[in-house]
């Protein structure tokens, strides 16, 4: 166990060992990676807005679900129809976005 160890030991300071040592010239530092082309921005702000959307999912859900809990049967079939009629609005209009 102490052998191993020891072997592990050299190999990360072979892998890190030249990070002490400061680069001459180095490559990570160029102009293209602080600078964010306005593709990045718009996958950002994409990504932004799905995350906005899915919060809203949820919190619907939850809300959906202590609308259910309240053992109101007129409640819980107005949840299933308003799903159901939600989904088949919605349907062709995923469809037709996927396809294209």
């Amino acid at each position: 166990m102490v052998h191993g160890s020891f072997h592990g030991e050299e190999r990360l300071s072979r892998t890190f060992g030249n990070l002490r040592e400061p680069q001459r010239n180095p490559t990570w530092l160029t102009e293209k990676n602080y600078l964010m082309s306005s593709q990045d921005d718009m996958r950002w702000l994409l990504h932004g807005v799905q995350t906005a959307l899915h919060v809203f999912q949820v919190a619907l859900g939850y809300m959906l679900m202590l609308c259910v809990m309240t053992y109101n049967v007129w409640i819980f079939l107005g949840v299933l129809m308003g799903s159901g009629l939600g989904y088949f609005l919605a349907f062709p209009l995923f469809g037709r976005l996927s396809a294209n």
